[in-house]
């Protein structure tokens, strides 16, 4: 079955949900509308996004007021909406998409597919949408999601996933070594270092808070962790997707990842689990020697 084949985290047949809030929230930042602290506004629900809520907002006693690091961390929908509508817009979102590795490819030694955006010229509305994560055309692949992630971890360099370090041959002689991956800088490291905190807020107090609790306080509280969930109905596997893409930090170790559950009938875990439950054994691992760079300079790895 190809739906099933072991493929799966190569393709990018898959809705970005809320993880595209990530580029949302970097175009955001380096374009100076936003910083953490930036308080917006919003009413009604903040799981849904209607236009009332993006295009009329009117003050009363029902409405909130959050940080854009609250706004990020639990994923309200009509402040990033109306982020996209109103004061990015539609080129500006694919802009920073591409910057991310979206509508490409990557130089690579494996093959895998980059997130597609798609958004109408002549229609406002798929901004706000697009920015929201509300838009099943925009789509990921998990290898994609975690090179993103790095990026951020990275302090605004984009680097090539590889594969294979090295290759020996029985004599133990090393007849292949990588090269140094290709890296770009496609955003600031202060506006790196902006995401990184909407990132962790998301561990401490948003999506991801519960499903964290464990592994922050009590298993490794000295492990620098961040993220972003998503959540959306798709039909390539049909289900329901469920996306948790992220880092981990300690002393000079850091990783990136790309977690994604499908489920159909019924939920069994969620990809925040799996992703907390991947640090807790990456962390638990003996350093690894690494030869072909210095540690200091050495980027997040993917997973």
């Amino acid at each position: 079955d190809q739906q099933t084949s072991a493929s799966l985290a190569l393709r990018a047949t898959y809705p970005a949900a809320s993880t595209f809030k990530l580029i949302t929230a970097a175009a955001t930042i380096e374009e100076g509308l936003a910083t953490p602290e930036t308080k917006f506004s919003y009413n009604g629900k903040s799981t849904s996004l209607y236009k009332r809520q993006v295009y009329n907002v009117k003050k009363n006693k029902w409405t909130q007021n959050v940080s854009f690091k609250t706004a990020f961390a639990k994923s309200i929908n009509p402040i990033f909406g109306r982020l996209g509508a109103q004061q990015l817009g539609r080129q500006t979102l694919i802009d920073y998409a591409e910057r991310f590795g979206y509508n490409a490819q990557f130089i690579s030694d494996f093959e895998f597919d980059n997130g597609r955006i798609e958004i109408n010229p002549d229609d406002d509305w798929e901004a706000a949408e697009s920015a929201a994560g509300y838009a099943r055309r925009n789509t990921l692949s998990p290898i994609h999601g975690a090179v993103i992630a790095a990026a951020i971890a990275n302090g605004g360099k984009l680097i090539s996933p590889s594969i294979v370090e090295s290759v020996t041959n029985g004599e133990n002689e090393v007849l292949y070594t990588a090269s140094e991956p290709m890296s770009m800088e496609i955003i600031s490291e202060k506006t790196a270092r902006g995401l990184q905190k909407l990132m962790r807020a998301t561990i401490t107090e948003g999506t991801g808070r519960k499903s964290f609790r464990t592994f922050t306080r009590q298993k490794f509280p000295d492990v620098v962790t961040g993220g972003k969930s998503g959540h959306l109905r798709g039909f390539n596997p049909k289900g329901s997707y469920d996306w948790f893409i992220g880092y981990g930090e300690r002393d000079s170790r850091k990783i990136a990842y790309a977690m994604l559950s499908i489920n159909k009938e019924k939920w069994y875990v969620k990809s925040a689990i799996f992703a907390s439950e991947a640090l807790e054994y990456y962390f638990k691992q003996p350093p690894k020697k690494m030869t072909t760079r210095s540690d200091k300079n050495q980027p997040a790895e993917t997973s």
